[in-house]
């Protein structure tokens, strides 16, 4: 059943076969739920890591002169792109993503983006 639920939503099947692992390892059925429940909220993250990661890389190899004003519009446009995302990853997955999202838009490291 829990096989199924996780092809019909598109994950990969390898979370099948570690969800197996966590099924028959725990004793306690909440642990068993709540680490199954947690596994879509924490594929949602990576996805949006590993997007992040391959668009500044993208942002990298086309303008590499970090000082040149196409670079700089360009990458205003990726953080853009990406904080948007991100907000939607936070929304959909709620509670302590929700706390990180506005603790880290408090932060002026942060590029003014992401604290909107």
């Amino acid at each position: 059943m829990v096989c199924t639920w996780l092809l019909q939503n598109n994950i990969f099947m390898t979370i099948c076969e570690v969800t197996h692992v966590v099924v028959h390892a725990a004793d306690d059925d909440v642990a068993v739920f709540a680490t199954l429940h947690s596994i879509p909220r924490t594929l949602q993250a990576a996805w949006w890591g590993a997007q992040a990661s391959l668009a500044y890389k993208q942002v990298m190899a086309q303008y590499p002169d970090t000082t040149s004003p196409e670079h700089k519009d360009f990458i205003a446009q990726t953080h853009q792109q990406l904080a948007t995302k991100l907000l939607h990853v936070c929304q959909n997955n709620g509670g302590v993503y929700i706390k990180a999202a506005q603790t880290f838009s408090t932060i002026q490291a942060v590029p003014k983006e992401y604290r909107k």
